[in-house]
């Protein structure tokens, strides 16, 4: 038993669990989302047909299935389904019901048997002369459960029975899971030394999405389209008289008037009535007519006004209100952290590796013919229980 396999203490408890976190939840057993309350109960329920009496039997045939030393019973996989599922059952004949229910249970027993195996092995990898460090990791558990609740062990037991165990149970539980954890980080590689071109890589492939504060600019706009303006005369320019309306909007501006108030009264802007206020965060994408605003801005100051800006059926006054430059954070300041990310993705990648292996594992168990048998008999029982 080497160092890091060294159980009861704080710290290795809290690495072991976010080990196994990431092994339940991140990778999982297959590719196969874990079914949830909202994809159970959100199967659209088919028309009823009658029942037929055979239907109604109760179920013979194969009420556990075997993994190892360990089993699982129909009863541990139907009783925590039956709410769930009680409407579908209701309103399909059995057929149908297993037709749309099979797929959903078959991966519930996948996800059983897989956590199962994982116990297996790590058991076996553990050895016996283990077991009582186990015990004292265990207890520990144990204690710190009982202080969650002031050290006042009625109260403990108490929301042991709320959630359907007892001790017995519960320090059952404690100890799978302890026994799994361990397993999972002696399994991790080794924390290997990181070369200079490996944390530059992994920079590079981050830098963008992690380390890059993109740019951005906020503008108001008052933006004069000229097929848009009353005329006073019908013979008028129109282009002219956009013209002159702008340098007549900018002397405004320079006597003091409010850019707001001004473009919400002579702006055709899809902005005019937040007072042309608007923002890029990324102003070399901007689209055509507004490419050209973003270029304007590069010798520009914050609270600067420019204009009349012409391109194609707009004339507009710009203010820029904020500029922001795009910055990269330098490798120098988030090495460590880029360094956790290689580490992290080496372990992830060897918990992959044994997610697959027991998935395999897990399912040619469950699609054997004693796993197919299981499965049926699980589906007839929660039919007959949902429908009762």
């Amino acid at each position: 038993m080497t160092q890091k396999r060294t159980f009861g203490t704080g710290t290795t408890c809290c690495l072991l669990a976010a080990l196994l976190l990431v092994c339940c939840s991140s990778c999982q057993y297959l590719n196969k989302p874990k079914p949830t309350r909202e994809n159970l109960s959100n199967i659209p329920p088919p028309q009823r047909t009658r029942l037929t009496s055979s239907e109604l039997l109760e179920p013979s045939g194969t009420m556990v299935l075997s993994v190892g030393d360990e089993t699982i019973t129909a009863k541990e996989i139907v009783d925590p389904l039956i709410d769930r599922i009680s409407l579908l059952a209701q309103q399909a004949d059995f057929e149908n019901f297993k037709q749309q229910l099979k797929p959903q249970l078959e991966q519930i027993v996948v996800n059983k048997v897989s956590d199962i195996i994982l116990y297996q092995r790590a058991k076996k990898r553990l050895g016996e002369q283990s077991e009582s460090l186990v015990n004292k990791a265990v207890e520990t558990e144990i204690r710190k459960f009982i202080a969650s609740f002031g050290g006042d062990y009625a109260k403990a037991e108490k929301q042991l029975k709320q959630m359907g165990t007892n001790w017995k149970n519960f320090r059952k539980q404690q100890k799978k899971l302890i026994i799994t954890q361990s397993y999972i980080s002696s399994i991790m590689p080794e924390d290997e030394s990181i070369t200079h071109k490996q944390l530059l890589d992994a920079y590079n492939k981050m830098k963008e999405k992690s380390f890059t504060t993109p740019a951005a600019i906020t503008l108001r706009l008052i933006d004069i389209q000229p097929d848009k303006l009353e005329l006073p005369e019908p013979n008028l320019n129109r282009r002219k008289y956009a013209v002159n309306l702008a340098y007549k909007i900018l002397l405004s501006l320079k006597k003091g008037d409010d850019f707001a108030e001004l473009a919400k009264k002579y702006s055709h802007g899809y902005r005019a009535m937040n007072g042309g206020l608007w923002e890029s965060r990324n102003p070399q994408s901007l689209a055509k007519p507004y490419d050209i605003l973003a270029k304007k801005t590069e010798n520009m100051k914050p609270g600067q006004i420019t204009g009349p800006i012409q391109t194609g059926n707009h004339l507009f006054i710009m203010k820029l209100e904020q500029k922001k430059i795009k910055t990269v954070t330098p490798l120098q300041k988030i090495q460590k952290q880029v360094e956790n990310k290689i580490r992290f993705e080496r372990r992830e990648k060897a918990i992959n590796k044994i997610s697959k292996n027991i998935a395999k594992e897990a399912s040619r168990l469950t699609s054997s013919e004693t796993g197919e048998k299981f499965i049926n008999v699980c589906l007839r029982k929660l039919y007959i229980a949902a429908t009762k």
